[in-house]
């Protein structure tokens, strides 16, 4: 094992590195409580309900922006369907909300998917539903749309786009050069899944349709998953191209260019992972890792604290495992990951009342088992940087280059 930084040497006990750093007064920022956010502090519970930490950043993409702004689609009430998109202010006080309630045939509606371009406009696969569950679960849909907004929250356009949706259920979005759109999704068939995509041009007209999946793999390795990311495939734009991927490393990545051409595949050399929350950095790519769910476990398992939560990183040109982060933090999600510094956002069960709050991680210097901070450290959040065990620390690990 080794800090972030990487030793010379091998290091044989537990290596942690820095602590999470809660936004609060005392410390780079607030959380939604207290001081003069007290009107934030009512309304995001209402628009971020209990009981949907776990989504944030998992189930749904979060981003972060060159602004420190955080990004993150929310429900409707207390629904399954997600109507908007916050953006949360840097000193976590202020927020902005991209609904598509007001909206003709999305009153009722659900966002699939969205993304964040550089220059801060936002892009929303968004669907009208004509028929919920019981439990207010979109089941059968209408229209499928592109909402546009700028930066100040001022729609620019719906499009509608004229989805094949025989066989084909949508699931990301990412935006091409010249302004066309790539839209991915899946059919299933038995036990297995099938990736498939579609592009559109900007009025909305189907330009081409791509069976990426051909025969299909494996839907998962059980019968359950920890998140619908394990079937549904999203579409992450980096590096000049966009990565296409479901959350499981039996499925390759699909790599395309930003005209929609497809330029190959690449196998993540981690067998049997199944995953979330897929970020990238140049040439990083870092998943939130599933724990292992047995098929027959017991209705209720008791434990005595939080489990632990790994974020394996993966190297795009070969697709090994070149540096994995760990630690015991459950009811949050990952936002945005760079070298330096992970972000997350979520629920601080450790606060009472729980609030909601973005939380940090940051690379320190090792700590020894003898070390005077080493009880405390480990009786805090912390965020523990792994070697893979075939690969030996040297001066200039690989996620520096």
């Amino acid at each position: 094992m080794s800090i972030l930084h990487g030793p010379k040497t091998r290091q044989n006990a537990r290596d942690y590195c820095a602590n999470h750093l809660r936004r609060s007064p005392s410390a780079r920022g607030d959380t939604f409580r207290d001081r003069a956010d007290r009107d934030a502090a009512n309304h995001l519970p209402e628009i971020c309900p209990e009981g949907q930490a776990g989504r944030l950043g998992r189930i749904w993409r979060c981003q972060r922006d060159s602004a420190g702004n955080i990004f993150t689609p929310t429900n409707r009430r207390y629904g399954s369907a997600v109507n908007s998109v916050l953006r949360i202010a840097p000193d976590a006080v202020s927020y902005s909300q991209f609904s598509i309630d007001p909206l003709p045939q999305l009153e009722d509606g659900d966002i699939t998917d969205w993304v964040l371009e550089p220059n801060g406009h936002i892009y929303a696969l968004a669907r009208r539903v004509l028929k919920y569950s019981d439990v207010t679960v979109p089941i059968e849909f209408g229209d499928t749309f592109i909402v546009h907004w700028d930066p100040s929250g001022k729609l620019v356009n719906q499009v509608r786009l004229a989805l094949d949706a025989n066989g084909f259920s949508p699931t990301g979005l990412a935006l091409l050069a010249g302004g066309d759109y790539l839209i991915v999704g899946y059919t299933r068939i038995g036990d297995k899944i099938r990736v498939l995509a579609q592009s559109f041009g900007v009025n909305g007209g189907l330009m081409n349709k791509l069976d990426l999946g051909h025969d299909g793999t494996k839907a998962s390795k059980g019968r359950t998953v920890r998140s619908k990311r394990v079937y549904h495939p999203m579409a992450v734009k980096a590096n000049g191209l966009i990565y296409v991927l479901r959350g499981t490393t039996t499925e390759p990545v699909y790599v395309f260019s930003e005209t929609g051409s497809l330029e190959g595949t690449l196998l993540l050399k981690y067998p049997g992972l199944e995953f979330d929350s897929p970020h990238i950095f140049k040439n990083d790519l870092i998943v939130h890792a599933h724990r292992p769910i047995a098929d027959n476990v017991p209705t209720f398992t008791f434990r005595s604290g939080p489990g632990r939560v790994d974020y394996p990183v993966f190297d795009l040109h070969t697709g090994e495992v070149v540096q994995e982060y760990y630690w015991n933090e459950e009811t949050i999600g990952l936002v945005c990951y760079t070298r330096d510094v992970l972000t997350f956002i979520g629920q601080d069960v450790s606060s009472t009342p729980t609030v909601w709050a973005i939380f940090f991680a940051k690379p320190g210097r090792p700590m020894k088992q003898n070390d005077s901070r080493a009880k405390k450290v480990q009786n805090s959040r912390v965020l523990v940087a792994n070697w893979p065990r075939n690969q030996e620390p040297v001066a200039t690990p690989p996620h520096s280059r």
